[in-house]
């Protein structure tokens, strides 16, 4: 009932902000707040990774070593281990600071791209709490990676490129799976048209007979990834009811974008974001169990919170129908996800309460 119950407070303040017409900025400050902080204060037992990185954690409470020794001994993830060594350093050493730091980062780096753009920022949030933010407090530093990459996307797309491919080897710094950054910046390093998209369509399947070649290039330059493709680890399949979103929300955008006289800069936006969730459904569908595919489609899913608002600003006879399913399954999911108690998010605890 948690999560649940959690859902409601979020749609009850959405709607009395909407009604009051209260400014953009503080629903996002009041939402990061309270989304931030059912991930920030969570127990160290909720979550299925949580654990293991709270130990960690401590682990780095009492390095005594140096800097350089520090980042070859997590040479796996650097970033991640220089970033929570200094949090001891700066604010001590109680160790419920790791959930409350990757809890906060994760939400108000995604809340910061999410405000670069004009868009209903009520209804990028509530998709994203239904979508992400389960999962977020199982994966977390995957999900640290996961916003820094959305945000260098923002930035990119605002023009602010240099901040933005900053971004990037910092995001990898964290967890290796955000080099598919890369690949998502020179995506909207493209100047995209409609014809360009469909020949990006066709190309991409001639593109799945040189899947196995990347993969394999992959784990030979990151041997610590190698049990992913080698069948040691196998997702379920659960995100299989989420394709149909993204197939729904691809074909909408693309149906917008062919009906409508869009201005250049959100033609731009949802042109860009549909070759990505382009990329997501062809490799969603077709290696749904595959744990590798899996976790680098979360950097490609991510954008349907971007494009959703967008292009339900647009009025016409499926426009109803359309966020009615989309949102439909999207509470499928978030249901599912509590119910099967997927990444061990139940029941959920909170160190505040703890002695």
């Amino acid at each position: 009932m948690f999560y649940f119950v959690n859902l409601i407070f979020l749609l009850i303040y959405s709607k009395l902000f909407k009604y009051f017409n209260i400014k953009k900025k503080f629903f996002l400050i009041i939402s990061a707040i309270h989304i931030g902080g059912i991930m920030a204060f969570r127990s160290c037992y909720t979550g299925t990774d949580t654990f293991q990185y709270y130990n960690a954690y401590k682990m780095l409470i009492d390095y005594s070593g140096g800097m350089l020794d520090l980042v070859r001994a997590y040479s796996k993830f650097p970033g991640w281990a220089v970033l929570f060594k200094a949090v001891s350093l700066i604010f001590g050493t109680n160790p419920n600071l790791y959930m409350f730091v990757s809890g906060y980062f994760i939400v108000i780096i995604t809340w910061i791209a999410i405000s670069l753009f004009d868009i209903d920022q009520m209804q990028a949030v509530l998709l994203y709490y239904l979508l992400f933010a389960l999962q977020a407090m199982n994966v977390a530093r995957q999900n640290m990676a996961l916003c820094m990459v959305f945000l260098s996307a923002a930035l990119f797309l605002k023009d602010k490129k240099k901040i933005a491919v900053f971004l990037l080897p910092l995001a990898i710094s964290v967890h290796i799976s955000a080099i598919i950054g890369i690949l998502i910046i020179i995506v909207f390093a493209v100047k995209w048209t409609k014809k360009r998209v469909y020949y990006a369509v066709a190309l991409s399947v001639l593109g799945l007979l040189s899947v196995n070649v990347l993969f394999n290039l992959f784990t030979s330059s990151f041997a610590g990834y190698s049990s992913y493709l080698l069948g040691v680890f196998k997702a379920s399949g659960r995100n299989v009811v989420m394709q149909v979103a993204y197939i729904l929300t691809f074909f909408y955008a693309m149906w917008i974008q062919r009906n409508y006289a869009l201005d250049h800069n959100k033609e731009q936006i949802l042109l860009k974001s549909s070759v990505l969730l382009w990329g997501e459904i062809l490799l969603g569908v077709c290696f749904s169990t595959e744990i590798f595919i899996v976790r680098e489609n979360l950097y490609l899913q991510i954008f349907i919170i971007l494009m959703f608002p967008i292009v339900i600003c647009y009025v016409n006879r499926y426009r109803k129908v359309y966020k009615f399913v989309i949102y439909a399954l999207a509470l499928f999911y978030f249901s599912y996800r509590i119910y099967s108690n997927y990444g061990s998010i139940m029941p959920y605890e909170t160190y505040l309460f703890k002695n």
